[in-house]
């Protein structure tokens, strides 16, 4: 019977194996696009706007029906306490802030809504903090605009809306957002299949980087976390809906996601020894003065 289905007893191809996508064969073995950023600790930069004005906006009518995003905050926030980075959200979550930005940092992490164009996709666009006095043209960021971005960021994360979504164009794929950071020289990109809304999704985030520090492929990582999220949900959030939304596209290789807690216990791991030197360094000079 239906009403019986448990949908984490179904045998799913992640259970058993990573999985991973690209635009192409040429793409996905290109030395262009490889993983470049060899630091200890990734600069991330997380973005997470605020659409709670836009019920009263008469200048952006076209959008005042998108829904507030109340876990992408959250997301980025928890994100930032346990890795690091940069964190502009709410009103500091403009346009222009992320185009004089992004190009400085090694990870860009994005919790935004997004419009999706499919009779012209370069006009599909992420959509950040439609703040009074704005136009759209300063919140808009359309896809043909992220094609002319020179990026040195080595994953984008597009997270809480459908970022994969577009029209399948023969010889090309899926023309969907996502794309234009892979021309602007990203190798990997996460995103999403559909709108991502629900705790579940912060969740696979927070899991996804926190297995990312711990040394993980960027497939492996995600597959370990959906299968976290999957085993512990209800049977109604166990449908595939609440948490295989997300998936990569493009390079799979680790990435040194840095983790806060980690560096200060390896620093207070140092510390100790040296302080114990210390001290018994000046009992020794005590000594030998008196």
């Amino acid at each position: 019977m239906i009403k019986d289905l448990d949908y984490r007893n179904l045998n799913y191809l992640i259970k058993e194996f990573p999985v991973s996508y690209s635009y192409s064969s040429t793409l996905r073995f290109s030395s262009l696009f490889s993983a470049r950023s060899y630091k200890a600790n990734l600069d991330i930069l997380y973005m997470a706007p605020d659409y709670s004005e836009l019920e009263n906006d008469t200048v952006f009518k076209s959008i005042s029906d998108l829904k507030k995003l109340p876990y992408a905050h959250r997301e980025v926030e928890n994100l930032n306490k346990e890795f690091g980075g940069k964190v502009y959200a709410g009103k500091q979550a403009i346009k222009n802030k992320f185009l004089e930005t992004a190009s400085g940092y090694d990870v860009l992490h994005l919790a935004m809504h997004t419009l999706i164009n499919d009779s012209m996709p370069m006009y599909s666009k992420l959509v950040f903090t439609p703040e009074s006095g704005l136009n759209e043209n300063q919140v808009f960021l359309n896809t043909s605009e992220v094609y002319k971005m020179n990026l040195k960021a080595s994953m984008v994360t597009l997270s809480a809306c459908n970022t994969g979504a577009g029209i399948l164009k023969k010889g090309e794929g899926i023309m969907s957002l996502a794309r234009g950071f892979v021309f602007a020289g990203v190798p990997s990109v996460i995103m999403t299949l559909w709108e991502v809304q629900d705790e579940n999704g912060l969740e696979i985030m927070q899991l996804f980087y926190k297995h990312l520090s711990e040394g993980y492929r960027k497939d492996k990582a995600m597959q370990l976390a959906k299968m976290e999220v999957l085993n512990s949900s209800n049977m109604v959030k166990s449908h595939p809906n609440y948490w295989s939304a997300y998936i990569i596209t493009g390079d799979t290789g680790e990435l040194n996601i840095g983790n806060k807690k980690n560096d200060l216990w390896l620093l207070l791991l140092f510390s100790i020894p040296i302080l114990f030197m210390f001290i018994y360094y000046k009992r020794v000079i005590y000594k030998i003065n008196y």
